[in-house]
């Protein structure tokens, strides 16, 4: 599964795939629990409120408070101990969990305090992603960590198949406060399996800052990182596009044009929510066969555009000959155009993802991957906000086909572009 299984790292034997065992059981578990919870989450408060606008309120607070702790985060990271920070964060999630599994008893119908939950777990996983995502290298070793995101990618994707399923039958079975019982729960038995891992810090001593710098401030270090790096301001530019596009399709289009305006059950919504999972399984155990994914890099746009064309397509059920199908059918031919959209997505994402872990400096990559999640999330955001907005006004198969033409039409434009071109030639 994993080279090199084994490292001397001091005086600590570190074993790369008992490490990579541990994180990903432990991750198995917490994102199952997350991924039940949100689709019933998501489930409950399109029924009462059968709101796009207020469904993408409640999304967008997922990502808002995450934005503005990233900004502290990212500094807090490179200067403590990770193992510490992702143990304490997950078990500190799965307690907030319950304890708002207790207040939704008492007010099962407060869209005030859906977003306070989102805020108060958006806080700590702020903390817990960045140490996460920053730790990759040391915890299962730099020649592994583009095969471990292939594999995470495809566990990940997995979760994001069973959980809709599961979440369905949850909660029209068990309801949602027994849902938060089990999210909850999951938290904290991540939490205690992470407690096991021995993490490499041979890198942590290579760079050090001139002098301490305070955790607010800390992120300008990321940013003029970001700055000096046009290769990398190109394509964080391009994530930014990418999610103002994107990020509103998979949270908020396709669950809301399916429920509350084609009428599919919530079982075959599981389903369509599932396929793109299915196709981030497939296109992940692809990736993880590949020892070098960074040529894909240069394939990028290619990519891109073939995910646009699938976005015009989820057009189908307009046309005249779909007028009179089923409820299966659409979510058949859903789900195969969203299986397609999961394996694109996956090799557009893991090389680039792989590239930035190995590539940014372990004592700046807090502060920088701070700074990516910032600007991702704000533009995740703005995307939700405007496409939420449009979504109560324009027909939604309009929509879909601009927002695809401009994806495709803005990609043959930045192919061209010369920081892009110079990096392509360093592939080979």
């Amino acid at each position: 599964m994993l080279e090199n299984d084994f490292k001397i790292s001091g005086e600590r034997r570190i074993n790369y795939k008992l490490n990579f065992i541990l994180l990903i059981s432990g991750r198995f578990i917490s994102d199952l629990g997350s991924a039940i919870f949100g689709f019933a989450l998501s489930l409950y408060v399109l029924d009462f409120t059968n709101s796009a606008a207020a469904f993408s309120l409640v999304l967008s607070f997922s990502i808002i408070p995450n934005m503005f702790v990233s900004i502290i985060a990212g500094s807090f990271v490179d200067k403590h101990d990770k193992k510490k920070t992702i143990v304490v964060t997950d078990i500190l999630s799965g307690i907030a969990v319950l304890i708002f599994m207790c207040i939704f008893h008492l007010s099962p119908k407060s869209i005030i305090l859906f977003i306070f939950y989102k805020i108060i777990l958006a806080v700590t996983q702020s903390f817990f992603g960045l140490a996460i995502s920053t730790s990759i290298p040391n915890i299962v070793g730099e020649e592994n960590t583009p095969r471990a995101n292939s594999i995470f990618s495809s566990v990940g994707s997995l979760i994001n198949i069973l959980g809709p399923v599961i979440g369905a039958i949850a909660y029209k079975t068990i309801g949602l406060q027994y849902i938060f019982l089990i999210d909850g729960i999951s938290f904290i038995l991540s939490g205690i399996s992470e407690i096991f891992l021995v993490m490499d810090t041979k890198n942590t001593e290579k760079i050090k800052p001139q002098k301490e710098e305070g955790y607010f401030s800390g992120v300008r270090l990321g940013f003029q990182y970001i700055a000096n790096e046009k290769i990398t301001t190109f394509f964080l530019s391009l994530a930014l596009f990418l999610n103002v596009v994107f990020t509103p399709l998979a949270a908020l289009m396709i669950p809301y044009i399916n429920y509350n305006v084609l009428k599919v059950s919530g079982l075959q919504l599981s389903i369509i929510q599932g396929s793109w999972a299915a196709g981030a399984i497939i296109g992940g155990f692809l990736m993880s066969l590949k020892k070098d994914t960074f040529k894909l890099i240069k394939n990028i746009f290619i990519l891109i555009q073939a995910q646009a064309l699938i976005m015009i397509m989820f057009c189908f059920p307009n046309l005249g000959l779909f007028s009179l199908a089923s409820k299966w059918t659409i979510t058949i031919i859903f789900s195969l155009l969203l299986i397609a959209l999961g394996i694109l997505n996956v090799m557009q994402n893991v090389p680039l993802f792989t590239y930035f872990q190995i590539q940014v400096p372990e004592k700046l990559r807090g502060r920088v991957f701070a700074v990516f999640n910032i600007t991702i999330m704000l533009s995740s955001t703005i995307g939700l906000w405007l496409y939420g907005g449009i979504l109560e006004h324009a027909k939604w198969g309009y929509i879909l086909v601009v927002s695809g033409i401009v994806v495709i039409i803005s990609c043959i434009l930045l192919n061209k572009n010369k920081s892009f071109k110079k990096f392509n030639s360093t592939l080979g």
